[in-house]
Parts: structure tokens; C-alpha cells; sequence
């Protein structure tokens, strides 16, 4: 962005370039009508919250990433995930025997498994865009980089301690965003609701609506509903899927490439 800066009596303005810093923070949660619904919670069941339900008829358990700019320039990109490769040792210690031969994996998804801070994004997805400060780009870009070192060394996406997705965006976050939303909310597993909340997707992003709803995007742009008004897929007649994609350091933002926001 460039201002135009007044000089001396008698002489030409002076063009001044500013740069501009954003932090976009997504999600894939479309699917809030059936995983993201009122449950009664706490120890005693005595209040009523909403509920991301991981496990069971109607699950889905979503995704969060960020990346930030410079002068719409994408400058770091994290999504962290589990690769696809399921680290078999870890994952089988999920498995359970059926008729004593029969083998189920599903339970291994509750171990760690190896992971990436570039997991691809398969879905429409809902973005909120946050301008930022030059210093809280630079540190934000700095504890990228320490999570990203520690997966060469690593680091597993692990959810029973819940190294997942949006714990490990809203860690980098947090002590950076003044006031960030804190994504914690109760989760349903198998129709069990443990007695604590947890960072998850689907909490996260209702919570980024309600600050942040001014400067939300859907992307890309659902075909048959303008800019993806009506994402729910219950009758099958839409596609929540797209061409996988992740974003790579010094590409255009493609929310300003495809003139959903201007400087």
C-alpha cells in the first residue's frame, strides 16, 4: 500500500510504501448441523452447550490452519495434521479382534501418528481475516518455525493429548492476538461427552463468527451458492470437496488473487 506524503512548498509529493500484515486464520466446518450441536454437559449434565461430536452418526472432525502475509504475499503456512503415512506400530495399537481373527483399525486414530505442519485442505472453507502488526507477523513467523523444527524432530499429531489441528494454530496464536477466542468447548466421542473442554474446530470458528464475522470468506466460492451460503450436505446433492491444495511461501494470497478482499 502506498501513501502519498505532502513535501516542501513548490515541490512533488513524495510516495511512501507501507506494508501491509495480515494473519488469515481457516476452517473446514461444514457440517455444523449435525457434528456441532447442543448437548447436555458438565459432570452433573446440568447445562447445555454446544458440542463437536468426533465419533458417532453425523461426526466430522474438521480442521484449522492460518497463514500470514505480507503485502498479500503468503509468508508462512501452517496446518498441522497427520501425514499419510499412519506409523502402522502406533496406529494398530487401536486394533481389536473380531470373532478372534477379524481386525477393526478405527480405535487407531486415537493414537499419535506422525505428522506435518502442511497438511492439505479438502474442503470449502471458512476464512476470517485479522490485520496484524509488523512485530506480531515476525513472531507469529518465529513459533512457526519452532513447531516446524520440532516435527523434523518428531513431534507426533497426537489426539488423546490433543496435538491436533487447531490446539497447535491456537498455541501459536494465542499469546500473540490480543484477546484471541480460545476454541474451547466439550467434545462427544461414541456418544461420550468427557467432563472438560478442549480446543476444537468447530468451537473455534463459531467463536471467530462472533468477533471476527465482519471479515469472513468463504473460499473457494461454491458454484452453485454464490460464495457457499448453504454449505450442509444433507441430502447429498452438494460437495463439500475440492482439489486439495496448500499454500507455499511467496505465492499471492489467493483470497486477493481472486478479489475477495483489496488492500
Amino acid at each position: 500500500m502506498s501513501q502519498m506524503v505532502d513535501t516542501q512548498e513548490g515541490k512533488p509529493e513524495t510516495e511512501i510504501k507501507i506494508d501491509n500484515y495480515s494473519l488469515l486464520v481457516g476452517f473446514e466446518a461444514n457440517l455444523a448441523e449435525t457434528a456441532f450441536v447442543e448437548r447436555k454437559v458438565g459432570i452433573l449434565k446440568n447445562k447445555v452447550e454446544k458440542v463437536q461430536i468426533l465419533q458417532g452418526e453425523g461426526s466430522d472432525y474438521g480442521h484449522a490452519f492460518f497463514y500470514i502475509t505480507k503485502n498479500n504475499v503468503v509468508e508462512a503456512f501452517f496446518s498441522f495434521g497427520p501425514t499419510e503415512e499412519l506409523g502402522d506400530i502406533e496406529y494398530k495399537k487401536g486394533e481389536e479382534e473380531i470373532d478372534g481373527n477379524e481386525k477393526i483399525y478405527a480405535n487407531g486414530y486415537v493414537n499419535k501418528r506422525p505428522s506435518t505442519t502442511s497438511y492439505l485442505i479438502y474442503e470449502v472453507v471458512q476464512i476470517f481475516k485479522i490485520n496484524i502488526t509488523e512485530k506480531k507477523f515476525h513472531k507469529i513467523k518465529q513459533k512457526v518455525a519452532k513447531v516446524e523444527a520440532a516435527v523434523l524432530k518428531g513431534k507426533p499429531y497426537n489426539v488423546i493429548l490433543n496435538d491436533t489441528c487447531a490446539e497447535e494454530a491456537e498455541d501459536i496464536l494465542d499469546d500473540v492476538i490480543d484477546d484471541l477466542p480460545n476454541g474451547k468447548g466439550y467434545i462427544e466421542i461414541d456418544g461420550k461427552i468427557p467432563p472438560f473442554r478442549v480446543v476444537n474446530p468447530y468451537m473455534w470458528c463459531s467463536q471467530f463468527y462472533k468477533k471476527y464475522g465482519d471479515n469472513a470468506y468463504i473460499y473457494p466460492e461454491y458454484p452453485e451458492d454464490g460464495k457457499g451460503v448453504d454449505l450442509f450436505d444433507a441430502d447429498g446433492e452438494h460437495d463439500f470437496s475440492v482439489s486439495s491444495w496448500k499454500l507455499e511461501n511467496g505465492q499471492l494470497d489467493p483470497l486477493f488473487e481472486n478479489g475477495y478482499y483489496e488492500n
